[in-house]
């Protein structure tokens, strides 16, 4: 199979099943990288798919172009989104019984620290405990407890700034690869960031999705609340 034809099925397959759009998007954005790089080093098949293609595209995402726009960070972002997406859809093939190369091998691009500074355990446990003591209030509604602690949780996994954590969607939030997905961020730029935890006896994906998926019991149970894209939403009387 030509490639670009296993990746115009697998992002046609990819909304079929049902992923958000923007997740979508950006798997295409990556896999057009993959593409460009494959077929101008002569791969044009499927499995020429090998983890030395993935990785030198990988390099090229890297690379700092001749005029980088004021907002460019290094390409690690991108480089790891690549991966993502290359291997998403490798699996998927070699499910389906076709003959692809194992992209297993091939490791993330670390990515450059956070330049804000992190919450140290102490302030975090604070922060934890001065939710707890919310549910011992009869006058705070359930509901307000776990937004907020579904609120925490992101924040320390992903680091997001104010305006990027308010504008979040539902669609922005993907269970199913773990990340969340900011729209028009520093530069207008997408990106994904992950939320997985990497503690392989985390099988429901870690604190910060099951902070989510409490959050969103609660929330569809607000008058109106599955009308509304947003993520985070206020109640505007006392709920539980």
């Amino acid at each position: 199979m030509l490639l670009t034809e296993a990746i115009d099925n697998f992002l046609a397959t990819m909304r079929i099943e049902g992923y958000s759009p923007n997740t979508v998007k950006l798997y295409r954005a990556a896999l057009q990288h993959v593409s460009t790089y494959a077929l101008a080093h002569g791969c044009t098949q499927l499995d020429q798919l090998t983890p030395d293609v993935v990785r030198g595209t990988q390099g090229a995402a890297l690379e700092k172009p001749k005029n980088p726009p004021p907002n460019w960070k290094g390409g690690q972002c991108v480089a790891n989104q690549i991966l993502a997406a290359a291997r998403t859809m490798s699996h998927r093939y070699q499910h389906d019984g076709y003959a692809v190369p194992d992209l297993s091998g091939v490791r993330h691009v670390k990515e450059p620290q956070r330049i804000q500074p992190r919450l140290t355990g102490p302030e975090f446990q604070l922060l934890e405990r001065a939710l707890g003591s919310r549910l011992l209030r009869k006058i705070t509604p359930r509901f307000l407890v776990a937004r907020d602690q579904a609120i925490l949780q992101v924040l320390v996994e992903t680091g997001l700034r104010a305006a990027e954590m308010c504008a979040l969607d539902l669609d922005d939030i993907d269970f199913q690869e773990g990340s969340v997905l900011v729209r028009h961020g520093k530069g207008g730029k997408d990106r994904a960031l992950s939320i997985v935890d990497p503690d392989p006896s985390e099988t429901d994906g870690g604190t910060a999705l099951r902070a989510l998926a409490d959050y969103l019991g609660h929330r569809e149970k607000l008058p109106g609340a599955l009308l509304k894209s947003a993520l985070w939403l206020t109640p505007t009387k006392a709920t539980d």
